[in-house]
């Protein structure tokens, strides 16, 4: 009930607003009623086969759409009469065409001095390009910025009086410095003769500069990174992934009622049957990865730490997994989940509530995680030259195969499944059995 109270009451105020032609008001509200349209248009695709649970929805969706329209109504009209109202006065010099500008020369020069390009001036003076031209031809407005006619060894001097005053100021430190006081020069120039003055201070910045660690993997199957999210823990449903630390192609991702040891193993070894054995997995301390510690060291007993534990916050693959889970698939359910809660249509005491729940949202829920691991394994990866996953991962198969490398034939797939489905049905039961 809060949700709808808050809801209307925003949705009167906006009304009110557009009644007595407050914009500034109007645009504070604007982006809340937006939200609760968005929202409601979200529970009206959760309904759709309630026809008249949907007929209501959507006269109220019309009702929103109605008040938006009028909503960027007034905030266009506000926002042309404040450019309107915004002009330079005007001048008439002559009885016949087109009154002058009144541009004042000072400001102008005070603005570029300042640092704006003269595109920049043109906007924020309201005024054409053309019209700013022909203002500083007329009034023989040079470039302020123009590069200063000095010596090498007057700048050398210069350069070493703000050093010896601030000796660990770097090259943009040093040209504001010089643009204060109204000396300009090319970039060349700068870097030039500071190197000449101070290499050692250049060499101290260069060792005190962040540089990040990079992440090496020598290909396909040769790491996996193991985790389990419980952003819906709430509702008894927790979502178990891994991905190839390689490739950065998603193993897996599984809902399930349950983080047991038996079934985080069970995800496992599909995975396995599917994209084959890894030489080596990474997971956290929880004790849900057990199962999977012994299934490890019992097929690769031929190497040292099949299985690497350590603080979660270093598993960074997995880690990077969840923030694209979160925002895509969980934040979406969480947000219905809360609402049935809020109306009081679910209650996480009752256990014949997240029954229902988990009957109606299971495939749901795991048919939104298929689509997410669908559509990463094919999106092109920026640092990778936007190469999908799936391409990283089938030409390092391709790479293992030929080397004969030692772990190749184990660590090869026996058959290549690159989308991701499962039955509903299946799903369904078997979390209501597990539950």
């Amino acid at each position: 009930m809060e949700f709808l109270e808050s809801t209307f009451r925003n949705f009167v105020l906006v009304g009110n607003c557009i009644q007595q032609g407050n914009a500034d008001f109007l645009a504070l509200l604007a982006p809340n009623l937006a939200h609760y349209y968005s929202t409601f248009v979200r529970i009206k695709d959760f309904f759709i086969d309630d026809e008249n649970v949907s007929e209501i929805l959507l006269s109220v969706l019309n009702l929103f759409r109605h008040q938006l329209y009028r909503c960027d109504s007034l905030l266009m009209q506000a926002t042309c009469t404040s450019r309107v109202e915004s002009r330079l006065p005007v001048v008439r010099e002559q009885h016949v065409g087109q009154p002058r500008l009144d541009i004042p020369v000072d400001q102008v020069v005070t603005l570029h001095r300042c640092g704006l390009t003269w595109p920049k001036i043109a906007k924020a003076l309201n005024i054409s390009r053309q019209s700013l031209w022909n203002f500083r031809r007329l009034n023989n407005v040079h470039d302020a910025r123009a590069y200063s006619n000095i010596s090498d060894e007057e700048l050398s001097n210069m350069i070493s009086s703000i050093k010896q005053e601030h000796p660990s100021m770097g090259y943009r430190y040093i040209w504001a410095s010089l643009k204060a006081r109204q000396i300009f020069v090319t970039w060349e120039r700068l870097i030039s003769s500071v190197r000449l003055i101070d290499p050692i201070g250049i060499l101290n910045r260069c060792r005190r500069r962040l540089r990040r660690r990079q992440y090496w993997v020598k290909g396909a199957n040769y790491m996996w990174h193991l985790d389990g999210n419980e952003k819906l823990v709430n509702w008894n449903l927790y979502v178990h992934g891994c991905t190839n630390g390689f490739s950065r192609r998603i193993i897996y991702l599984r809902l399930a009622t349950t983080k047991k040891a038996e079934t985080v193993l069970d995800i496992f070894t599909q995975g396995v049957d599917k994209n084959g054995l890894p030489m080596r997995v990474r997971g956290d301390w929880g004790t849900e990865n057990a199962e999977v510690i012994n299934f490890m060291e019992s097929r690769r007993s031929n190497i040292d730490s099949p299985f690497i534990q350590g603080r979660s916050v270093h598993n960074t693959r997995i880690k990077r997994l969840w923030a694209e889970v979160n925002l895509i698939v969980t934040s979406k359910f969480r947000q219905i989940f809360y609402y049935l809660e809020d109306n009081n249509f679910l209650h996480q005491s009752s256990v014949l509530d997240l029954l229902c729940l988990i009957y109606v949202y299971f495939f749901r829920i795991q048919q939104s995680l298929n689509n997410l691991t669908n559509s990463w394994n094919n999106h092109g990866l920026r640092t990778e030259r936007y190469v999908s996953p799936n391409e990283l991962w089938l030409t390092s198969l391709l790479q293992l195969h030929s080397e004969r490398d030692l772990f190749s034939l184990e660590m090869l797939p026996e058959s290549l499944d690159l989308n991701e489905t499962v039955a509903p049905t299946n799903f369904q039961m078997r979390a209501l059995l597990i539950f």
